[in-house]
């Protein structure tokens, strides 16, 4: 049967051949044991000239072929494709240049995106690039993790992953884990056995896709997914994008002598305060005056050291002192230190100022009477000196004064303005040589055969060396 089929093809060929030369007036009869030759297709720049063997029969004539399909020509011919030009072009598209034309992209894998500014010598950096936010919108994972995470890109091109366990992670056991592309994850942290910790961390190179997390909810396997692959790519082509738009606005602003801030992150100053350590001291004193010491410490070094408002003296290593004066009752005492960074520290003190007197020397004081004496034309000084620099203080010598003082007016009618008082510091010689002096202020206004003189001085008394 397979023989007698390209007979009869050929037969019915030759006849339609025959009707069509008669069916002409003016066409003359070709022989009917003619039969066109079909030739070969020769290959063109068109058409590849390639014929499949089942679109062939042969004949019994040599040379005879008959095609099965007619060869449409009004199809246009597939182009032919350079794969080595295509992978060119993609690289060239898939890789952003600075004004430089620093690749922003690896030039091993041309799908990792690097800083603009990227260094050989930074391949193992851990230094941050950008960080950028995540959203999980897999229900599965609502259970063991937040919503929310935090996605920190590292210069070396690397990826760190930071997201919460929720509350309730600690009900539900951790069975497994599945990373696509498994290279795609360098590490791990925050799963402790069976239990999740407080974050998990995962850092990955930016060939990761997905992350899976395998849990048992209610004693079933529940599946956590986090999808990775089309955020990433996004955040950091959006990212280079923008480098790249910066950088180019950078050369812009120079060429115009303009200013522009860098590109680069700002370094986050110390938050850090200095640590105030006051050595011990009374907190209740008779004395008028105080030295508050004590020692300032910072990791970054200490500018100043105020004592109640004024700066106190500080060596190199940070130890401090100031004088401080007391008053009666309650002195309340403010240290603070300021670093470098404009961090500020205080500590604050109490100090109590009280003097001890004795019971009987509280009996023998006599507070001046008033009375009705009137003595206009008397006049006095009084002198009071409690304090001395080489010797020991006379306790009460000032306060002896201040009594005196108001005995003269209150008890023997001096009048106020004729009665002068010198103590502790304005006592000094030149003082009393013009209350005391030839032409001081007694001769000036003593009235002869009128005037009762008094001179009261209160303190330390030495002899003289020639009256002795």
């Amino acid at each position: 049967m397979r023989k007698i089929l390209p007979v009869l093809m050929i037969f019915l060929l030759f006849l339609l051949n025959g009707c069509q030369s008669l069916g002409g007036s003016n066409k003359t009869l070709v022989n009917s044991r003619a039969v066109p030759e079909i030739k070969p297709i020769a290959p063109t720049k068109k058409n590849t000239g390639i014929i499949n063997k089942k679109d062939v029969f042969v004949g019994k004539k040599k040379n005879t072929l008959l095609l099965k399909k007619k060869m449409n020509n009004s199809q246009s011919p597939r182009p032919k494709i350079n794969i080595a030009e295509s992978i060119k072009s993609r690289n060239r598209n898939n890789t952003l240049h600075t004004e430089g034309g620093v690749p922003t992209t690896s030039r091993t894998n041309p799908n990792k995106f690097l800083p603009i500014d990227y260094k050989a010598n930074e391949i193992n950096s851990r230094e941050i690039w950008y960080r950028d936010t995540f959203y999980s919108r897999s229900s599965g994972c609502r259970p063991i993790l937040e919503s929310f995470g935090r996605i920190t890109f590292l210069r070396s091109g690397n990826i760190i992953l930071r997201i919460k366990t929720s509350r309730a992670s600690q009900k539900y056991t951790f069975m497994d884990m599945t990373v696509k592309p498994v290279k795609g994850l360098t590490g791990v942290a925050g799963i402790n056995g069976l239990k999740l910790g407080k974050n998990l961390v995962f850092e990955a190179n930016q060939e990761i896709r997905s992350i899976g997390l395998s849990y048992i909810y209610g004693k079933k396997l529940k599946r956590c997914s986090l999808e990775l692959g089309t955020r990433l790519s996004t955040s950091l082509r959006k990212h280079t994008r923008y480098e790249k738009l910066h950088a180019k606005a950078v050369k812009l602003a120079r060429k115009r002598n303009q200013v522009i801030s860098p590109i680069l992150r700002r370094r986050e100053t110390e938050k850090i305060a200095p640590k105030i350590i006051v050595n011990k001291y009374q907190n209740r004193t008779d004395a008028y005056n105080t030295f508050i010491r004590g020692k300032v410490t910072d990791n970054e070094g200490v500018m100043t050291v105020m004592v109640n408002g004024r700066k106190a003296g500080v060596k190199a290593d940070g130890t401090f002192a100031a004088r401080v004066k007391l008053a009666f009752g309650i002195n309340r005492i403010s240290v603070k230190a300021e670093d470098v960074n404009g961090n500020i520290s205080e500590k604050k003190l109490a100090i109590i100022r009280e003097e001890f007197i004795p019971e009987q020397t509280l009996a023998d004081v006599d507070i001046p009477p008033k009375t009705r004496m009137k003595n206009p034309n008397g006049i006095a000084v009084v002198i009071g000196v409690e304090n001395y620099q080489y010797v020991s203080d006379a306790t009460y010598a000032y306060n002896d004064a201040e009594v005196f003082r108001e005995y003269l007016a209150d008890t023997l009618g001096y009048k106020k303005s004729r009665v002068k008082i010198a103590t502790n510091s304005k006592a000094t010689l030149a003082e009393l040589n013009k209350l005391l002096g030839p032409n001081g202020w007694i001769a000036r206004n003593v009235k002869a055969k009128a005037s009762d003189v008094v001179v009261y001085f209160s303190g330390h008394g030495i002899p003289d060396a020639k009256t002795k």
